[in-house]
């Protein structure tokens, strides 16, 4: 039995699926879960947010500062209030890339808290009581271990040992050597000991030429992670004190100068991050946002409390377009505020904003004829006067519909239309024959996928505009079907798609047309070369 969903429901589910569960909404709207989830993927209202990153790194801090300890993942939830963590594995590819950026988490898996935990109680704690300090709780060899990569040692260990250890390095042994001798964990203990002792750590014997090499061309400006895994064994201290003794700065370096916390005080408050990282070229945009936050400092895109109370009171009655052009902010930060906030669209019939489909189409015509052509959804979604893009997709089950009710040819060089569309057996939209068969081909197969994904959801690049890949795959491929490789405006956009995955290392699996033939050959080959098994 087919169910009927009122343009009210619809409305509703549209403005809160974002900061509402299925299980919510199937509650408000008197509907199942089943129902509800089956709705969203006929509307494609799929919980991927283009949240900046400057939002989502302020939404940790702001996690911290409430709970005074890290978020998991798996706290930042919509329903608490906090965007989901899977942003944060769109923007960053994976949770703990956040966390290093952010200078949370080390590159051996460590939170850095954690690692200081160890720093200060290991030598007079048991292991019990430094577990109980620890973030993420870790089995006793764990913190051994741990302890020992950090030249921490609970075993007393004489000083006869001491003056062993360092009579064999200046007599020319290594410190893996060293270490297996005597004992220890690795080389880094022996560098601990060493250190200690303040014994001279520039004998060009402890690194291969082919090492000082690698640090001379790679030191300066290559991240810690990939260093640490280009400069084995040796860790942090140890190649920055190798640094340091040829004299290689460096141009990524994580500590804040006096200088550059006073150019951030100043401006912080005044300028965006784009704005901060030309005056502070060393900086990413991620590390200066949390360096505002350890100082306490006041960031631009506060609300006031004033907006807050108004905020509150028009949220329920007016769109989220609507309350974008009142605050003079983004449809994402209305968004973010109204999840803070706990707020949700009101349901009532004589509240909630509706549109007439004449004045849609009218307002339509009128935008066409002042731009002298058909308007592109970017085109839409930045005029303020009109509805909002997605306001036509619901009204007229897609844009292009809707331009050809109101007699406009639809523009393809903005945009790639389809005359007729399919429903795939997960009642996907499919633009064409072939991505339906693809679709079903992946749904037969079990193969996890989502469709129509915005690249800007997948990776932070300001070329994506409105641009969707047709397939996005839980192993973080994206696949795309270019169904007219012959056309002159199709090869523009299928290399504008090229270069932005090559140029941000993401996977991009391309099928043509002849791919199709011969029974899926090209298909199931790429798929194969892939290492995906696909059975038709």
């Amino acid at each position: 039995m087919r169910i009927i969903w009122s343009k009210e429901e619809r409305d509703f589910l549209k403005d809160n699926y974002m900061v509402m569960t299925d299980e919510e909404l199937a509650e408000k709207l008197s509907k199942t879960t089943i129902q509800i989830k089956d709705k969203r993927n006929h509307e494609h209202l799929v919980r991927i947010t283009n949240f900046s990153k400057e939002f989502l790194i302020s939404e940790f801090w702001r996690f911290f500062n409430e709970n005074k300890r890290y978020p998991l993942k798996k706290e930042l939830k919509p329903a608490i209030g906090y965007p989901s963590g899977v942003n944060y594995e769109r923007k960053w590819g994976s949770w703990n890339s956040f966390l290093k950026e952010i200078d949370v988490l080390g590159n051996s898996g460590w939170y850095k808290c954690d690692e200081q935990v160890l720093i200060d109680y290991y030598t007079n704690s048991s292991i019990e009581d430094i577990n109980n300090k620890l973030m993420i709780k870790r089995n006793k060899e764990m913190i051994m271990k741990k302890a020992n990569n950090l030249g921490l040692y609970i075993k007393k260990r004489s000083s006869e040992e001491y003056q062993l250890i360092i009579q064999d390095y200046l007599n020319g042994i290594n410190c893996q050597e060293i270490a297996k001798k005597y004992g220890y964990s690795d080389g880094a203990s022996i560098y601990y000991v060493l250190k200690k002792y303040n014994i001279e750590l520039n004998r060009n014997d402890i690194w291969s030429e082919e090492q000082i090499q690698n640090l001379k061309t790679y030191y300066p400006t290559t991240e810690w992670e990939e260093l640490l895994e280009l400069l084995k064994p040796f860790d942090k201290d140890g190649i920055t004190h190798k640094a340091s003794d040829l004299n290689i700065k460096r141009l990524l370096n994580s500590e804040w100068s006096e200088e550059d916390i006073d150019i951030l005080k100043e401006y912080y408050g005044e300028k965006s991050t784009k704005q901060l990282v030309i005056l502070l070229p060393h900086r990413t945009e991620s590390s200066i946002v949390t360096k505002g936050y350890k100082l306490g400092l006041e960031s631009r895109i506060r609300w006031s409390d004033e907006d807050i109370e108004i905020f509150i009171k028009e949220y329920s009655i007016k769109t989220n377009k609507e309350l974008a052009n009142i605050f003079n902010r983004t449809h994402t930060a209305i968004m973010g505020e109204a999840m803070k906030l706990g707020l949700k669209k009101n349901l009532d019939e004589h509240l909630y904003r509706t549109y007439s489909k004449e004045k849609l189409i009218n307002d339509l015509k009128e935008f066409a004829q002042v731009l002298g052509s058909t308007p592109v959804v970017y085109e839409i979604d930045k005029n303020k006067e009109i509805a909002h893009s997605q306001t036509y997709i619901r009204y007229f089950e897609g844009y292009t519909n809707a331009c050809q009710i109101a007699g406009l040819e639809p523009n393809y060089e903005g945009n790639i239309f389809s005359p007729k569309t399919y429903r795939s057996k997960n009642n996907d939209l499919c633009l064409s024959h072939p991505e339906l068969i693809i679709s079903n081909l992946f749904i037969d197969n079990a193969l996890l996928y989502e469709k129509e994904v915005y690249y800007r959801d997948i990776i932070d690049d300001k070329r994506c505009g409105y641009k969707r890949c047709d397939w996005f795959l839980v192993d973080g491929t994206i696949v795309e079907y270019f169904g007219m490789p012959n056309k002159d405006f199709y090869q523009k956009r299928i290399k504008e798609k090229q270069e932005i995955c090559n140029d941000n290392n993401l996977m991009l699996l391309e099928l043509y047309p002849k791919d199709m033939t011969k029974g899926l050959e090209g298909l199931i080959n790429k798929f194969k070369e892939h290492g995906i098994e696909l059975k038709i």
